[in-house]
């Protein structure tokens, strides 16, 4: 018998960011193959969603300096009438507001709920609200609602061992996310239209970052390394792909290091298709965050053989070995230049690397969802099992 999932989630196309890449992709793919799924999330102003299943939104305001993210106010909403879906379980992929819609609705209705932990809530509260306590108090109620939850996951090893350091006591599963790019490499003339459109030259390499402009993902890093990499004469063209509220300052900060003419600002690209032909470009795909738990990014640009370079003891480079499926470096610019230019000295090395970042990093979304249904009927089994009891008044 065909059942009925939700997933709810603050982030959803057309914010771009890898929460909501996730969210559209095991939605599309649980819709197709396993019944009806079905995602709630925050109203976005002119924006139409033209998917494959029902999208339900609820009113939002604009979250003050974290463009393009909105706070969903599901309490003012008017035709968000979840309790004539017939749910069979519930899945927040965040524990803000479609969180909190998720929990109520799933404790409503007597069905389990999964809630899923992607990021470093701490230092997201820290910079927001200036204040190591109030900080801290913010993450012990995030706590609380991973608490709440009937089965706990995380995207990676490193994300679980936050979870628990903020204080989480509870098991946790590791679901991995997929990707939604084909493997491939050979884009033939795809790629003219990439160099005409950013300027860029065949016969300098081409360097990629792909995520939200924000501090957080360690940018004024990445930036004092390529100025030390152009200082030694190393030949690149960088291109910074989205945005965010750091955004102004990291170009001003490119100016003042005199590498604007090395650097292209691309923006936010919702096509897709032409996303995949950037990575397809670029050469080498840097990603120096200390922040993120697991990184998307780099498996989408391992899809077509692009390696990456990332710091080494972060969790984003957890899947990497160092030389074999992509590239680490020393938490110091200098350090990090240097692997730079001994990359780009070896392109067909890098090459190499790329095409085994390619065979073992890469999987699918359809596959993703595949184990992901098999553990909703595991969970589902196990509340029945554990929960026979009328429904509660939360």
């Amino acid at each position: 018998m065909a059942q009925t999932f939700g997933l709810f989630n603050d982030s959803f196309p057309p914010i771009m960011d890898g929460v909501a890449q996730g969210t559209r992709n095991m939605a599309y793919w649980l819709n197709k193959k396993y019944g009806k799924c079905y995602v709630v999330t925050p109203h976005f102003p002119k924006y139409n969603d033209e998917e494959e299943f029902d999208v339900l939104r609820y009113p939002s305001v604009a979250l003050l300096g974290r463009k393009p993210y909105r706070v969903g106010m599901p309490g003012l909403s008017l035709d968000l009438d979840l309790d004539k879906i017939p749910f069979d379980l519930v899945h927040a992929k965040c524990p803000f507001s479609s969180g909190r819609v998720a929990l109520r609705l799933a404790r409503r209705r007597n069905i389990p709920l999964v809630a899923s932990f992607h990021s470093r809530f701490y230092d997201d509260f820290k910079t927001a609200l200036k204040s190591d306590a109030m900080a801290r108090a913010a993450v012990r109620v995030i706590v609380d609602f991973f608490q709440s939850a009937d089965a706990v996951w995380a995207v990676s090893e490193g994300s679980a061992r936050t979870l628990r350091d903020y204080g989480y006591v509870g098991a946790i599963s590791i679901v991995e996310n997929g990707i939604d790019f084909a493997i491939e490499e050979d884009f033939g003339q795809d790629l003219r239209e990439i160099d005409w459109h950013y300027g860029l030259k065949k016969d300098v390499p081409v360097l990629l970052y792909v995520g939200q402009l924000i501090q957080q993902k360690n940018l004024a890093f990445l930036l004092t390394a390529l100025d030390r990499a152009a200082r030694d004469d190393i030949p690149f063209t960088m291109l910074f792909v989205g945005e965010g509220q750091y955004e102004q300052e990291l170009k001003e900060k490119a100016a003042a290091y005199g590498l604007m003419d090395r650097i292209r600002f691309t923006g936010v690209i919702h096509d897709r298709d032409m996303l995949h032909r950037i990575y397809a470009r670029a050469n080498l795909f840097l990603f120096p965050s200390l922040y993120d738990t697991f990184a998307i990014v780099v498996r989408e640009a391992a899809s077509v053989g692009c390696p990456a370079l990332l710091v080494h003891d972060s969790d984003a480079g957890q899947s990497i070995q160092d030389g074999v499926n992509g590239f680490l470096a020393e938490h110091d610019p200098a350090a990090y230049a240097k692997r730079l230019k001994e990359i780009l000295d070896d392109l067909p090395g890098a090459r190499e690397v790329g095409r085994t970042a390619q065979e073992t990093l890469c999987r699918s979304w359809e596959e993703v969802v595949d184990d992901v249904y098999e553990e909703y009927q595991r969970i589902m089994t196990e509340y029945k099992r554990n929960n026979s009891l009328p429904m509660s008044q939360f």
